[in-house]
Parts: C-alpha cells; structure tokens; sequence
C-alpha cells in the first residue's frame, strides 16, 4: 500500500511490470536458432531488448542446479522490435550457433525510464556434433 491516508485513501501500488514477454519459443531451423516471442502490456514502454545466451558443451560435466554464465548477443531496439514483429509478436535468428553444443536464451526488457525489466527464459536448444 502507498500513502499516509492524511490527504486520501491509501491505494495498492500496482507491482506488475509494465511491459511481459510470453509464449517464447527457441527453435533450431537449419544452422540457425530462431527465437519467437511476444510481448504484452504497454510495448510503447520498452526502452530496448536484450537476448543474452548460455553456450554449453554437451557431455561437458555438467552440474545441475549450477549457476549459468550469460552473455548478451544482441540489444533490440524500439525500431528493431518493429522490423522484427508484427503487432506484439517478435522473432530473432541467432546464427552465430554451432554444432555440439546447447544454448539457453533468456529475454530481457529495460524500460524507456531507465528501470531493469525481468528476465524471460526460454527452453534449450541442442546442435548435435553430428546434426544437419
């Protein structure tokens, strides 16, 4: 709740962000990862999107439950969503892919006012050593 009740009554502050990414989906479409997504709430709000990555091994020891490593493969602008969407659903291709490895991609919206957005996550995508 927000306000002192002196002047009006208090008021619940709406928590909920402004701006959600849902219905994401991570596909393997050649040698390219293709990432849809759609956006609901106020989309005039998003200052930019960032697609950030986790490159795995496969059979590389890995340890369930372990934090991930993450790095950012691309920042999408108000006008890049535009090109990319039609309406509130949006598409990216990663083609900096390779075989024998998993990926995991999170989505992450920051507001035009400078606020951090949450984190959106998709499932993984594998590239097998011996794939086509």
């Amino acid at each position: 709740m927000c306000g002192c009740g002196k002047k009006e009554n208090p008021r619940i502050q709406d928590l909920s962000p402004p701006v959600a990414i849902s219905n994401i989906e991570a596909s393997r479409e050649g040698d390219f990862v293709r990432l849809r997504f759609t956006a609901t709430g106020n989309v005039e709000d998003i200052g930019s999107v960032r697609i950030v990555r986790n490159k795995t091994g496969i059979g590389a020891g890995e340890c369930p439950g372990c934090p991930r490593a993450y790095e950012q493969i691309t920042e999408l602008t108000p006008k890049d969503l535009q090109a990319a969407g039609n309406g509130k659903g949006y598409s990216y291709r990663d083609y900096s892919v390779e075989r024998g490895y998993r990926y995991l991609y999170k989505i992450i919206v920051d507001y035009s006012d400078g606020t951090k957005g949450g984190e959106f996550i998709t499932e993984e995508v594998t590239f097998e050593l011996n794939s086509e």
